[in-house]
């Protein structure tokens, strides 16, 4: 039966690529667990949703790509996904070194929603930015 049924999901155009989806997310997932975020990043990229540019986006950013991560977090469009795109944009800014652009992204997911976490990398870039605007001054 699972022949049949494998068969004829294989000979619809859509359901093959739906099948070769599920391929790549659990290759994707596996890789992921596994801290082999390259490989995750790879099979997420052959998925055309917003879910997998999500995942792949984490996955450029745990292997400090950040730039690359950044773009692909950029590229996501679901609503469902924004409070917490914004606040990993947050993070990749921070890492890239911009502040201001972190903080922006910070205050953006936090109008969305109220989050202990972003609050709190709010506060410790807005403390950042300060101290650096201080050493300027002297």
């Amino acid at each position: 039966m699972i022949r049949i049924l494998l068969g004829f999901v294989l000979s619809s155009a859509i359901a093959s690529a739906s099948l070769l989806d599920f391929n790549y997310l659990h290759k994707a997932q596996k890789a992921y667990e596994e801290k082999k975020y390259n490989q995750a990043a790879a099979n997420y990229a052959k998925v055309d949703s917003d879910a997998a540019k999500f995942n792949e986006a984490d996955s450029l950013y745990r292997q400090k790509k950040y730039k690359e991560a950044l773009k692909r977090y950029q590229s996501i469009n679901d609503k469902k996904l924004t409070f917490k795109k914004l606040h990993n944009i947050g993070n990749t800014y921070a890492n890239l070194g911009k502040i201001d652009d972190a903080i922006h992204s910070y205050e953006a997911a936090l109008k969305i929603q109220e989050d202990a976490d972003t609050r709190y990398n709010l506060a410790l870039l807005k403390k950042k930015k300060q101290e650096q605007e201080k050493k300027k001054q002297e």
